[in-house]
């Protein structure tokens, strides 16, 4: 568990799935939330408490952002694609309620990502996608350094029309041109 001055991020169980099928919402759909085919769905209880399970020889991927009373106030996870010569993650941090990212939460939160990704794992960059409907959670990736890497054009269909996909990009600044 990682304790900061406005949050609490633990590793997410099995126990923590009926709270986290509260971000699969058909009315508001989410990039990072999509199946592999990048279409929407909504899955079981049972398959996300297998999602969150814990695996033998696996680090955590998914964490629970709390505030400091306990409350859940939602969701971020740092995964690793095969191969770790890759030297890249790709990050999201889902909020139940937009308000959340121009909080002290969702800051701390991106730093305690960012400690791990560059710091810990030594990560050369960190990857997100966001849709065009998530205006918020987008405008917050770029306050927090985020570089757009370009927008896939009417790749989902979700909500009744055709939407954008966004690939964001966070650099490690230790290894920008001219940082020794």
């Amino acid at each position: 568990m990682i304790m900061g001055e406005n949050t609490i991020i633990r590793t997410a169980e099995p126990d923590d799935a009926r709270d986290m099928l509260r971000l699969y919402d058909p009315d508001r759909p989410r990039c990072a939330l999509l199946n592999r085919h990048r279409e929407p769905f909504w899955p079981t209880p049972d398959e996300v408490r297998e999602l969150l399970a814990p695996r033998d020889n696996v680090p955590a991927i998914f964490f629970v952002i709390e505030d400091l009373e306990g409350i859940v106030r939602g969701y971020c996870a740092l995964r690793m694609p095969a191969g770790l010569e890759n030297f890249y993650g790709e990050s999201l941090v889902l909020m139940h309620d937009d308000a959340d990212y121009e909080s002290p939460l969702a800051t701390e939160t991106m730093a305690w990502l960012r400690k791990r990704a560059f710091g810990d794992l030594r990560h050369r960059k960190l990857i997100t996608h966001a849709l065009d409907s998530e205006t918020l959670y987008r405008a917050w990736l770029i306050a927090q350094g985020y570089e757009s890497d370009g927008v896939q054009r009417e790749v989902v269909y979700t909500q009744g029309r055709w939407q954008d996909c966004e690939t964001l990009t966070l650099y490690n600044p230790a290894l920008a041109v001219g940082v020794v």
